[in-house]
């Protein structure tokens, strides 16, 4: 009965996170997990940390189901297998550090400082995941921190580090009983810092607002590759630009955006088209957009400002879905999967564009799940502006989830983001990580947004993650030092 109830409370841990936000439902669960590990023998600890990991993984990640069957020639039955190989792997960064508590409490039998042990390397183990193998950092127990009275945390320690309050949190909770002076103290600790850091801004506003268009065509994954598709997407993107342009008349200095990839072709086949739009309309806007760029036998995913030529190719890219790792080994295999575009090249290019003299930092798609690539590379940097995909997604929560990391680095880095995607959800979110406007998920249409220019970093986006290192070095050294003690 304890295992099916750890499968179950793993899976309740999705309820903290949007579309949901249920917030308590992440202290519930880890209540009960420290409660069953507690009382559990080296085999039983094993059984309840993967399925309490399992469940959280594969409920998190279930749309890569649809994404598998839609596009790849693998049957139902070879995608629930990969999902489960995949979900199963992910469930080894909640087993690990369930030994390090469990060894810790059997060998100095402090419940409460094992915790905290457990919390820590659980922290580094989020760490952890979003760099092994190409790294997948989705669903970070911190991001439960949106929209609530934490969320300032992250412009100190990051999404990592609120993952660590979280848990220390429901330690402080679990363990009132029995160690009720050290509970106390750490909970409101843990209480009273987001208290001084609402009112601290890192960042200021520079110069005068910029506006901005995002246009969604709408046009499904499933039908991108087909000659109709490439004919909508043209006819879409260059007639709405010239509608924005004509309803702008002699406005200046305005920036029309178009989302990943958003013509499948090769940007030189309408490059001529661009041409003729700044030779027919002058040079009052930018269009930036997203384009596969070809560079002599390479291709890439890229963003380009068309006027002044500025470029970024995509440096992280998604396994599977844009390339094949280790395909000269697995070949054989790889055969027997047919997912377009899967030989897209990597770059070190800088994630800086400029637009009207702003320093913009650029990402793509899935990048905008790691922390590490969303850093505020100088303190010039004005803006962010991320192009997107989420047509793979479908009809399930991950474009939600996917929006939700956006707003996390809008808060880590104090900078306003915009947000355009093919078939939705195009935002713009402000340097308090909130949703100004939106446009729905599967609609056509375009948005106006006035951006803000900012300078300055926070003072994570200064130290990065050392803070938390240090931090998480001092609870080791405490929780030991303790632990030896008793």
């Amino acid at each position: 009965m304890l295992y099916i109830l750890s499968f179950f409370l793993g899976a309740f841990n999705l309820l903290s996170f949007s579309p949901y936000n249920f917030k308590l439902a992440i202290i519930i669960s880890f209540l009960y997990f420290f409660y069953v590990i507690e009382k559990s023998s080296f085999k039983e600890i094993l059984i309840h940390s993967f399925l309490f990991g399992f469940a959280y993984f594969i409920f998190s990640t279930y749309w890569l189901y649809d994404v598998i069957i839609l596009y790849s020639n693998v049957n139902s039955i070879s995608a629930y297998i990969l999902l489960t190989i995949f979900c199963a792997y992910l469930s080894l960064f909640i087993i690990f550090p369930s030994l390090i508590y469990f060894f810790s409490y059997k060998k100095l039998n402090n419940n409460f400082f094992s915790l905290i042990l457990f919390s820590s390397s659980l922290t580094l183990f989020e760490i952890l995941r979003a760099y092994l193998f190409s790294g997948f950092s989705w669903n970070n127990f911190g991001q439960v921190v949106l929209d609530t009275y934490f969320s300032s945390y992250l412009k100190i320690i990051g999404v990592y580090g609120c993952s660590l309050v979280i848990l220390l949190l429901c330690v402080s909770i679990y363990c009132i009983k029995s160690k009720t002076r050290f509970s106390v103290i750490m909970f409101s600790l843990l209480l009273s810092i987001p208290f001084y850091e609402n009112s601290v801004t890192f960042t200021k506003p520079h110069s005068s607002k910029v506006i901005i268009y995002g246009l969604q065509s709408n046009i499904k994954q499933e039908s991108r590759w087909t000659k109709k598709s490439f004919t909508d997407a043209y006819s879409y993107y260059f007639e709405t630009t010239k509608k924005i342009i004509n309803d702008e008349n002699d406005a200046k200095n305005y920036v029309v955006v178009w989302p990943e990839a958003a013509i499948p072709s090769l940007f030189k086949s309408y490059q001529p088209e661009i041409k003729k739009l700044y030779a027919e309309y002058g040079s009052n806007f930018d269009l930036i957009i997203g384009a596969f760029f070809k560079d002599e036998d390479k291709i890439y995913n890229s963003i380009i400002n068309t006027k002044n030529n500025d470029l970024y190719h995509k440096s992280h890219l998604v396994p599977f879905g844009e390339y094949m790792p280790l395909r000269n080994i697995f070949n054989f295999l790889y055969k027997k999967i047919n997912v377009p575009m899967t030989d897209i090249s990597s770059s070190s290019y800088s994630k800086k564009i400029s637009s009207f003299g702003n320093d913009i930092q650029v990402s793509i798609c899935y990048e905008s799940i790691f922390q590490h690539i969303n850093i505020v590379d100088n303190e010039n940097i004005k803006f962010y502006l991320n192009l997107t995909n989420d047509g793979w997604f479908g009809d399930t929560s991950a474009p939600v989830h996917h929006l939700d990391a956006l707003r996390l680095r809008a808060i880590e880095n104090e900078r306003p983001f915009i947000r355009v995607a093919t078939t939705g959800i195009s935002a713009f979110i402000n340097e308090q990580g909130e949703i100004i406007s939106s446009l729905k998920l599967n609609k056509e249409g375009y948005m106006r947004f006035e951006v803000e220019p900012r300078t300055g970093k926070t003072f994570f986006s200064k130290h990065q993650n050392n803070t938390l290192f240090i931090i998480i070095f001092i609870i080791i050294l405490i929780s030991y030092r303790k632990l030896k003690v008793d």
